[in-house]
């Protein structure tokens, strides 16, 4: 029997090991006296009249009192307790659910309300040429932040997917007027054809994945995002969570080079 596979499941519906213990033996077995449900639910002694008064008060199992002998509990046949445990779970969810929302509404209230200030050891860290990024929310916060302060000019080699993540930003810098210039491989481009409308593409074929360039970078595709050639650069590091944003000219011209070896390989496109 797949006893603690099936405990698990019990826990999950709310009842307490304990009880999900001397419930499923009983389900096994019925009707049996505390002594030996005790011994064979793994119960402690001292423990099993209280599980069994909490799930009689649950209405989960009944208990059948016989003259001149022990006291017997029994899971009847006819009783659906397991129905009975997933209306109490969904009830209890359902409460759970409006604290849960009433707290998230009270505290948007009370942050509308407090000052923030931005700490100087983080003004410091803007100020550095090399910031290392890591995790998706810190990814998210620069990305959109270099976007939202690109004047002149965008060049990137996001992969569709990080283009429709971030189509927002990407149709308010062709609202601006920015000039932005786009590298995908052939089989990315439909999924996109709405983001580039407007702008320089350089279309790569798939047999560019086996290219010595891509080689070097062991398989991996580094994803770029340059703003206004000279100002900042976003790398994020192939598939880890992991990226590097770059103030510093020399490295911003490396990435420079790097995307223009990618431009060699493909084929250039307008859509307007």
């Amino acid at each position: 029997m797949k006893t603690k596979e099936v405990v698990e499941l019990l826990q999950q519906l709310g009842l307490t090991p304990y009880e999900a213990q001397v419930f499923f033996e009983l389900y096994k077995r019925s009707p049996q006296n505390a002594t030996g449900l005790a011994r064979r639910s793994k119960v402690p002694r001292g423990r099993i009249y209280d599980v069994l008064r909490s799930l009689i008060k649950r209405e989960l199992i009944v208990e059948k009192p016989i003259a001149g002998s022990p006291t017997l509990y029994e899971y009847p046949a006819w009783h659906d307790g397991l129905e009975r445990l997933l209306m109490e779970r969904e009830k209890q969810i359902e409460q759970e659910q409006s604290v849960v929302l009433a707290s998230y509404k009270e505290l948007l209230s009370i942050l509308a309300s407090v000052s923030r200030k931005v700490e100087e050891e983080f003004e410091t860290m803007e100020r550095q040429q090399l910031i290392p990024v890591s995790g998706v929310i810190a990814q998210d916060y620069y990305i959109k932040k270099i976007l939202d302060e690109a004047k002149k000019a965008v060049i990137t080699n996001f992969t569709a997917e990080l283009l429709l993540k971030y189509k927002s930003a990407f149709l308010a810098l062709r609202k601006q007027k920015v000039q932005r210039t786009f590298l995908l491989f052939e089989t990315e481009l439909p999924q996109v054809e709405d983001i580039v409308q407007g702008s320089e593409i350089y279309v790569l074929s798939e047999q560019f994945l086996n290219s010595p360039l891509i080689r070097a970078f062991k398989d991996r595709r580094p994803s770029m995002i340059i703003v206004d050639d000279e100002v900042s650069v976003l790398v994020l590091l192939g598939h880890t969570q992991d990226a590097l944003l770059v103030k510093n000219p020399e490295l911003l011209q490396y990435q420079l080079f790097i995307l223009s070896l990618f431009k060699q390989s493909a084929q250039k496109r307008v859509l307007e």
